[in-house]
């Protein structure tokens, strides 16, 4: 606008400079002044108006021309404004501008910068705002391990390069506008980054790690919070905390690792070294170069042993335990877990309530040593419709309370204290009430091994439990009810239910001496017996089994020597002592029934035996050599000359002083000789030697040996 005249024309016209412009006059109907012919509508050839008189007479002058069927139609048109406006020249517009109009700019940024070195940037601003400059902050954005701005004195332009940076960083600066409502951001300026190290690997301070996982479902970490990697350069410098990025891989099929770090771990993984102790690698490619490193990812594993299995009215609430696996092997807790049991106040000691009744979920939390927590959890049941009671086996010769069994046995299983079989150990408080009792298989190995499962009554008959020959071991639970009789119905007046986990032995095996055996000493006779038994008897998984060796299980067995010792303790209460004839003794031992009193007798003896091929050893010579009265094992001797010689022996570990078994003989160069002659012989080992005067020779050297 110039003059008063906004002029707005088609690129048709002579003009041809399709911009909007002032004319030479201050009318519409006289201006010619064009702009590009796509601003107009179809059909619209030019457009002028007149504004000299919009400010005194609020009148706006406008001509229009248009074309239809090659016809040209010029008309003019007169607008009455209501309201007064004030009509401005375009350079009034920056007089007026506010603060929000500025822009910031970095400026005296170099193209590079040594490591190690500062450079000081500053800025400059456009346009006719204004900043706050206590608000000014300098910033790397790319690189910011790599230098630093002062922290003290954010407006301070000084940019800092670290010793051991390379590559490059990209820096800005922003402020607030002075009137405080807007931040005004300049463009990101990139310097290079001179060093004249080069990159030669990467490093870092944890290679080695501890993260715990959830035992319920599967949890996350992110790697790069926990293992951090630095450069490693040509000097043997590092970049020290300036951490650098990388790829990531490796893991199990029960532990995955992203490349960006992302570790996912199941809830079945850390029970053992194959799937506790997992290997992640991790990639860094700088320069073209790709380098790689390993570290290492040990799982804690947090599982809850007890509260499990049934409770019942009246039992006390155990204390929590647990088995804790670090990187798949078994460790004790450092700290105490953190249990809880969801909607129950669960105080160790105090007794289960009737309102406690139901199935419960228990929770354990242990923090390891990176900061992520291990988590166990259980379920576990209350049946308050029932009290605790004990269920025993009978050893019939020892009369004690056992709960290991012989396989290819039967036993009876009844409520009163037998001399042989299973039992339950509940009171009846009131001997007018009758009981009812009903036992039942819970886990086994073989399905053969089974009970009777009907409801027995009172004393007219037991149930039978047969336990299979190939059995590893089973929970067994008995039912017990007291009632009363009225009016032909049964009024119950009391419930008890035990739970028990039942042992079976599998063999005895030698313990001692198990190979060889020296002439002389004495060895006490050592066997172990063989049981195997479940390991989660009260769980719902599926059955697991251990084996147990106990050594001090065997009472008086029978033992036997091949060949045969007179004197020779049978039943192994004394120790075996070796004789010299006792050559390539066959050592075996017999186990009965009588010998294992801390198992359920049944109505099949067992016997159980092993044996084993003792080499009889003699003595071992430990030390022997002969040597002169200087302590010399090479002597000289001449014509009337007398040497005495000493034989020094030790069997054993034990000096020998004198021995009958000692024969002397004196050889040069592998001859017995005749010259020298034995004054005595074997007398505390000695050898007394004198030179024969009466055999012709030269002087020789011999050495006795």
């Amino acid at each position: 606008m110039d003059n008063g005249v906004a002029v707005f024309a088609s690129a048709d016209n002579d003009s041809g400079n399709g911009v909007v412009s002032g004319g030479s006059s201050d009318k519409a109907k006289d201006s010619k002044e064009l702009i590009a012919r796509s601003v107009f509508a179809e059909g619209i050839e030019n457009f002028t108006a007149d504004v000299t008189k919009v400010e005194s007479e609020r009148i706006v002058r406008f001509r229009l021309t248009t074309e239809e069927n090659g016809k040209k139609v010029k008309t003019l048109h007169t607008v009455n404004l209501r309201n007064r406006i004030q009509v401005m020249k375009p350079d009034d517009a920056f007089a007026t501008a506010s603060s929000t109009d500025v822009r910031i700019n970095i400026v005296g940024a170099p193209d590079s910068i040594d490591a190690g070195k500062s450079k000081i940037l500053g800025y400059n601003l456009t346009g006719n705002g204004s900043i706050d400059p206590t608000t000014l902050k300098w910033e790397i954005v790319d690189g910011t391990e790599k230098g630093y701005f002062p922290e003290l004195d954010p407006t301070y332009g000084k940019l800092t390069i670290n010793d051991n940076a390379t590559g490059t960083v990209t820096v800005i600066v922003y402020a607030k506008t002075s009137d405080g409502k807007q931040t005004v951001t300049s463009a990101p300026v990139t310097i290079k980054i001179n060093n004249t190290k080069t990159v030669t690997g990467i490093k870092t301070e944890n290679v080695e790690i501890i993260l715990g996982l959830d035992t319920e479902e599967t949890v996350s970490y992110d790697l790069n919070d926990y293992i951090k990697w630095s450069e490693v350069y040509s000097d043997n410098t590092d970049s020290g905390n300036s951490y650098v990025k990388v790829v990531w891989s490796g893991g199990t099929n029960g532990t995955t690792v992203q490349e960006n770090g992302l570790i996912n771990i199941e809830k079945s993984e850390g029970t053992s070294q194959a799937n506790g102790v997992i290997s992640v690698n991790a990639s860094y490619e700088v320069g073209g170069k790709a380098f790689l490193a390993t570290a290492t990812v040990n799982l804690a594993r947090l599982e809850i042993i007890n509260p499990s299995g049934e409770y019942y009215l009246g039992d006390n609430k155990v204390s929590a335990e647990y088995n804790y696996y670090i990187g798949g092997k078994k460790r004790n807790l450092s700290s105490t877990p953190q249990f809880t049991v969801d909607g129950m106040t669960y105080q160790e000691g105090n007794a289960f309530t009737t309102e406690e009744n139901g199935e419960w979920k228990a929770k354990a939390t242990v923090l390891v040593n990176s900061g992520s927590l291990a988590t166990g959890h259980s379920t576990f049941s209350v049946n308050t419709d029932f009290y605790r009671m004990n269920i025993w086996c009978k050893n019939k010769v020892s009369g004690q309370n056992v709960t290991t069994v012989y396989p290819g046995n039967t036993y009876d299983c009844s409520y009163y204290n037998a001399s042989t079989g299973f039992y339950v150990d509940a009171d009846r408080l009131d001997y007018s009430w009758k009981y009812s009792v009903q036992w039942k298989i819970l886990k086994s190995s073989s399905e053969k091994t089974s009970v009777s499962n009907d409801l027995f009554y009172n004393d007219q008959h037991t149930a039978k439990l047969y336990v299979d020959e190939s059995e590893q071991g089973f929970s067994i639970s008995a039912e017990l009810t007291f009632y009363v009789e009225n009016e032909n119905k049964e009024v119950i007046k009391r419930r008890y239910k035990g739970v028990a986990n039942i042992g079976v032995v599998h063999g005895v095996e030698i313990v001692s001496p198990k190979t060889s055996v020296v002439i002389g000493n004495k060895y006490p006779l050592k066997a172990k017996v063989i049981e195997t038994y479940l390991s989660n008897p009260y769980s719902n998984g599926k059955p697991e089994y251990a084996t147990a060796e106990i050594e001090d299980g065997l009472t008086t067995p029978k033992w036997a020597i091949d060949p045969s010792s007179g004197g020779f303790d049978t039943s192994g209460v004394n120790p075996w002592d070796v004789q010299v004839w006792q050559q390539n003794t066959t050592l075996s031992i017999s186990v009965e029934n009588s010998h294992l009193l801390w198992v359920g007798t049944g109505d099949n003896p067992k016997i159980y035996k092993d044996s084993a091929l003792i080499e009889v050893l003699e003595k071992p010579i430990t030390r022997f050599r002969v040597e002169d009265e200087g302590k010399n094992q090479s002597v000289t001797i001449t014509v009337e000359d007398v040497i005495n010689l000493t034989a020094d022996l030790e069997i054993d570990g034990a000096e020998i002083k004198n021995s009958d078994h000692i024969t002397w003989k004196c050889k040069k160069d592998g001859e017995l000789r005749t010259d020298i002659l034995p004054y005595s012989n074997n007398l505390n080992n000695t050898f007394k030697l004198e030179y024969d005067k009466k055999k012709n020779g030269s002087l020789c050297r011999y050495s006795c040996l």
